[in-house]
């Protein structure tokens, strides 16, 4: 496919800008890309227009504006949490004997990121995943609400609705705000169904909140009562893992 010129120009720009974040004025950008200096600085302008660069109006410097900061963050972000989270999930998965799934909330929804599939005494980590499930029916989802701010979480029940028979007959906002205290205070969900039974806890990151959620499944068939605590336990452990990788990530 053939570049558009102006597209690979700004693109150049962009690069070299964040490369020399803070360093490069608008010369330095044409001298180092061979740029004619008007075509730079008309890109220069609209690309600070745009928020996705900022000019330092003393140094007359370039950097990365927080538009584009806004725009590459959850990428970064979910980078971090599966460089934190892949060793953990693979040991916990190995542990409990069960398969474990890492998820996150974006833009309004939530997503699986990462799971740990444990199957005739293998694991099989996967961490290509960006696989949008529901929240209202999935102990990780339900526990990725519980921590939304109220604006966020009356704009996912304006696109979605209630839970009703998703989860606890819930009907109206006073229930679902009772049903995520009490998520907030246990800081975790058990769920049993005749089929599959689930655990999941909040992975909190360096700013004290939640960002991501980590869970375990099984058949119903196997989770007794001493498999229940060993799963709360291990599920609390390896969050609390995750959440120490984070900080470390993070320096």
């Amino acid at each position: 496919m053939k570049k558009i010129a102006v597209v690979d120009k700004i693109v150049k720009i962009i690069e070299i800008v964040a490369e020399n974040n803070g360093i490069y004025t608008m010369s330095d950008i044409s001298k180092a890309l061979n740029m004619q200096s008007s075509t730079t600085y008309n890109l220069l302008q609209n690309l600070v227009i745009s928020g996705y660069l900022e000019k330092d109006q003393n140094s007359k410097k370039y950097k990365i504006g927080n538009e584009l900061l806004e725009l590459i963050k959850p990428v970064s972000k979910r980078k971090i949490i599966i460089t934190a989270s892949e060793k953990v999930i693979k040991e916990l998965a190995e542990k409990v004997q069960e398969s474990v799934v890492l998820a996150i909330f974006y833009n309004g929804e939530r997503y699986i990121i990462a799971k740990a599939e444990y199957t005739d005494h293998l694991v099989n980590v996967n961490l290509d995943l960006f696989q949008k499930t529901t929240c209202y029916e999935t102990v990780t989802g339900r526990i990725l609400l519980a921590y939304l701010s109220e604006t966020e979480l009356k704009e996912y029940v304006r696109r979605h609705g209630y839970p009703e028979k998703k989860w606890n007959g819930i009907l109206n906002f006073t229930s679902l705000n009772s049903a995520i205290k009490e998520i907030q205070k246990k800081q975790i969900v058990i769920n049993k169904t005749n089929e599959v039974s689930a655990v999941a806890v909040p992975v909190f990151g360096p700013d004290k909140s939640v960002w991501a959620s980590l869970g375990i499944y099984l058949p119903t068939t196997r989770f007794t009562n001493s498999k229940k605590n060993q799963l709360i336990e291990e599920v609390k452990r390896a969050a609390g893992e995750i959440s120490k990788n984070l900080i470390e990530e993070k320096k």
